[in-house]
């Protein structure tokens, strides 16, 4: 930009960055740990451009790959020829989006609202003069200039949260419109409210609980995304007369394909393959689904509905009817391989309606044929579009069904092998998969690009791939069943076998045509795959990754409503269990009455205890007998202590078995002293780091079934969105302003300070954890395990039933201390030995990994009594591991311990809890 348009903003030489003196910023990040490693990668990088192979190698998570992936530009791709004149990017982020239009060649003005997203934005485009960034919110941006396109990629969703004016959705529409040209162009990606996905119970992406948008739960000050027609309705209220959409599949995150208006309506053109082929590509997408989005986009096409119900939006916004004629129908990426191998195709519509398949380089200076290793791509400028169905839509009928059969896949396999017979010249026999080979050139012969045309022949399409080396059939059907089973969100039972992995489901297909595939062939195939894959993508896959990958990550079977069933089967189970164990008597002589004259009844199990150690010193060497005696002696009250005691001695010294005895016994004492200690109140306490996630949370808060007080700890910058949020849910919610230090950990310390002796806490946050790619999973899960009203009745009611439950953690979070110790040993111990009752604390071996449980104030007193407070926490920095907050939140399981009480989790609170098995754990 000339910098004589940039008054009233001052440029800093030492970022360049513009920005008004004295500029602070808005209060909206990823995380300070997120964004200090981001502007370190992209500092450190040589190369920064949209396709930079050393960017790509840092895409670890979540965080690190929606800002530094390739693919985040294929939002815009559609629209390269017009990003050439003066462009307007409203909210920049960290660069991603920036990067590509300043190598279109746009002279780009990127408008962040943050400094330090700004300095991290402007790293991103050092080498690119051709674009400025400027620090400043969007409701006080000052500009003269005239812009040929604006964009608000993933923007306007938080118009209400960033605007202050009645509408701010419509303000800020408004203010973009200004800012064009009479012949500019608005850009907008955003989510469809009433995308199929969350139909099928993907949760809200910003506040992530399901249905959230679809019941149109939104706050009046928080995120908001719209339907089709609504959105429309919005854009022609503020001036954008004419309006194109487009449908970005799976979203307009991660592009794999999109679709244009005249592609949905074409009826020379199938575009349901790309909605169908990109749903597994969705990093958002839940484990479990109300149905199969795969089986469904193709009725969706069909009845002309499809648009309205994409995932996400991508709109092309004007003020003035346009001349340009869009001839494209569709778009589809290749944008995860090797730079130079990256792909766009195009799919085109004539003035005569034939459909061309046009592919490119995005990289100009890529060629269209590039050999790496033997391994060749080569690109077709131009080929006629083949009308029909993909094999693969043919197997996909197949596996999803209840039942399927080995002699159905055995028909399928038999009718693939016929259609690359024909392609190749030669016939493949069944029975000779392992030793017959066929040439590399038709490595990419899978069924996904084998047609079956309208007159019933097949034709091979997008084979791109030759390789110099011959290949056995059975490995290419190997690849063809590997890659379409990674396709699927679920398949269905087989009529005979169990198919729980990918490789079950590899073992079934070889089965059905008598060629098993024993253990080490299936390691051969991963070895080839990972050859061929080293030479496409910049990660390369580790042929033991692959096999891993096939033999331990299960294949989705049962949607939710049969996961619902599955849940209700074992729940009665557990009922009935239940039932017998309460049913089950003894003589009642042999209870002890510890309903009265608690006191003295405690004084006698010790003096029993001690009299018991005094018999263990006289019958050491023959422990297996007094472990029957005491078996025998008491009921399971009082031999549960001695329980522990007999498996010491096992391993112990004589004087260390006393001291554990003791111990218990110090526990026992405990136990009776709060026997009738049972909360009257829920007490919860949140840490709010990041607001937006907040209103969702509080929602949730709201609908719970019990008396509650709510504190909310946040940063001062942050506390007055959360108290509009409490305002606008009409809740009343206490506000307590903490130092950004100690992640929720510290927070909690000091709302801890609040709680009531008879207060039942709940500890909760609004948890992210950027630096993982299955953050918003771990979050979802816990709080999905904690809110539902009925727990929350569940966990209370065990609490004031049972005086030695101590802490509940959500089932599946519950994990070894000593497993998941990470970097935080030293330090662990030292504020072990610190703690009250030590030796019982020592018995501690599980944590609630997430920290988000409800806890006795009781159970939390060994760690209160640390006097922990902020001088002991570390400034955020960028740490994962190691500091005083990761050390004190394994210390809570052993607070629990050293109290007297047990962990338990939201599955049996009755009962003290195991190691959880579940892929969530904090490393």
């Amino acid at each position: 930009m000339n910098p004589e348009s940039m008054a009233p903003y001052q440029f800093n030489e030492d970022t360049r960055i513009w920005s008004r003196p004295g500029y602070g910023g808005i209060t909206y990040n990823d995380g300070d740990e997120i964004e200090q490693r981001l502007l370190s990668i992209i500092s450190a990088a040589q190369d920064r451009s949209v396709l930079s192979p050393e960017l790509k190698s840092h895409c670890t998570d979540w965080a690190s790959t929606y800002h530094l992936s390739g693919s985040r530009a294929n939002i815009l791709r559609p629209f390269e020829p017009h990003l050439k004149g003066k462009v307007l990017e409203i909210g920049a982020g960290c660069g991603a989006i920036t990067r590509y239009m300043g190598e279109c060649g746009a002279d780009v003005l990127a408008l962040e609202g943050t400094l330090r997203r700004a300095t991290i934005a402007r790293a991103r485009t050092n080498d690119l003069e051709n674009v400025t960034v400027l620090a400043e919110s969007f409701s006080a941006f000052e500009t003269d200039e005239k812009f040929d396109v604006v964009t608000l990629i993933g923007v306007l969703e938080y118009a209400s949260m960033f605007v202050q004016a009645e509408r701010p959705d419509v303000a800020m529409l408004t203010r973009a419109r200004q800012l064009l040209k009479p012949t500019g162009r608005l850009i907008i990606a955003i989510e469809n409210q009433l995308g199929l996905k969350y139909f099928a119970g993907a949760p809200e992406d910003h506040v992530g609980i399901p249905s959230f948008g679809l019941e149109d739960r939104y706050l009046p000050n928080g995120v908001r995304t719209y339907g089709r027609h609504a959105i429309d309705a919005l854009l022609k209220s503020t001036g954008f007369s004419s309006n194109r959409f487009f449908a970005p599949f799976p979203d307009y995150k991660f592009p794999v394909s999109i679709v244009s208006e005249k592609g949905f309506e074409s009826s020379e053109f199938d575009a349901s393959a790309l909605a169908i082929q990109s749903v597994r590509r969705d990093p958002q997408l839940p484990a479990t689904l109300a149905f199969q989005p795969e089986r469904t986009w193709q009725s969706l096409f069909e009845n002309r509905i499809a648009l309205d119900l994409s995932n996400s939006f991508l709109i092309s916004a004007h003020t003035e009817p346009t001349n340009d004629a869009e001839p494209t129908l569709a778009w589809h990426f290749s944008t995860e391989r090797r730079a130079d191998l990256c792909k766009v195709t195009q799919f085109l519509e004539t003035d005569t309606k034939q459909v061309l398949v046009s592919a490119f380089r995005p990289r100009k200076d890529a060629n269209p044929q590039v050999s790496i290793d033997g391994l060749t791509n080569r690109l077709e400028a131009s080929t006629e579009y083949v009308r029909g169905k993909t094999l693969s839509t043919e197997l996909l009928d197949i596996v999803t069904r209840e039942g399927w059969t080995d002699e159905a896949i055995a028909g399928f396999i038999h009718r693939y092998f016929h259609a690359v017979s024909e392609a190749i010249g030669t016939p493949i026999q069944a029975e000779n998969l392992f030793d017959e080979t066929i040439s590399g050139r038709f490595i990419d012969a899978l069924p996904q690009n084998i047609m079956c045309r309208e007159d019933g022949q097949f034709q091979l399409i997008d084979t791109e791939w030759a390789w110099d080396k011959n290949i056995s059939s059975g490995y290419l059907l190997f690849r063809g069943l590997h890659t379409f089973s990674l396709s699927l969100t679920r398949i269905g039972s087989h009529a005979k076998r169990s198919i729980s992995t990918h490789a079950d489901f590899l073992h079934a297909c070889f089965a059905s045509i008598n060629c098993p595939l024993d253990s080490d062939r299936l390691a051969d195939f991963c070895l080839l795959e990972s050859e061929l894959q080293h030479r496409v993508n910049i990660l390369n896959q580790r042929p033991d990754y692959i096999f891993r990958a096939l033999t331990e990550s299960g294949i989705g079977h049962a949607n939710v409503w049969e996961t619902i069933a599955s849940e209700r089967r074992q729940n009665s189970e557990l009922v009935h269990e239940f039932e017998n164990l309460r049913n089950f008597s003894v003589p009642l002589e042999q209870v002890p009455d510890i309903s009265s004259d608690a006191p003295r009844k405690a004084a006698e199990i010790v003096g029993h205890a001690h009299a018991l150690v005094n018999e263990l010193r006289r019958q050491v060497t023959d422990r297996d007998d007094l472990l029957q005696m005491i078996l025998r002696s008491r009921s399971w009250t009082l031999t549960k202590p001695f329980r522990f005691l007999t498996r010491s001695l096992a391993r112990l010294q004589l004087a260390e078995a006393a001291k554990a005895s003791l111990a218990h016994l110090a526990k026992m004492k405990h136990h009776f002293k709060h026997a009738t200690t049972k909360p009257n109140r829920l007490f919860v306490c949140i840490h709010a780091y990041y607001p937006e996630m907040l209103p969702g949370m509080l929602e949730r808060v709201k609908s719970l079934p019990l008396p509650a007080k709510i504190l909310v700890t946040t940063s001062e910058e942050h506390q007055n969105i959360v108290k509009s949020c409490a305002k606008a849910l009409d809740l009343e919610v206490e506000v307590l302003p903490v130092e950004n230090k100690g992640r929720d950990i510290l927070p909690f310390l000091i709302a801890m300070s609040q709680a009531q002796p008879r207060d039942l806490v709940l500890k909760i946050h609004t948890k992210k954890s950027p630096h993982r790619s299955d953050g918003e999973s771990w979050r979802n899960d816990m709080l999905d395990k904690l809110l539902s009203p009925s727990m929350v009745e569940r966990v209370f009611r065990a609490f004031g039933q049972n005086a030695n439950l101590g802490m509940v953690a959500p089932e599946g979070h519950v994990l070894s201390i000593d497993k998941y110790m990470g970097q935080n040993r030293e330090r662990f111990q030292s504020l072990l030995n610190r703690m009250p009752t030590t030796l019982i604390a020592r018995e501690a071996s599980l944590f609630s990994g997430g920290t988000m449980f409800y806890v006795r104030p009781s159970a939390m007193e060994p760690l209160m009594a640390l006097g922990l407070n902020q001088s002991d926490f570390e400034s955020e920095g960028q740490q994962v591991d190691g500091t005083m907050a990761h050390a004190v939140e394994r210390l809570m399981g052993a607070s629990v311990t050293a109290a007297g009480f047990y962990l338990a989790t939201t599955t049996d609170p009755s009962t003290a809890a195991k190691e959880s098995t579940c892929g969530f754990h904090p490393l």
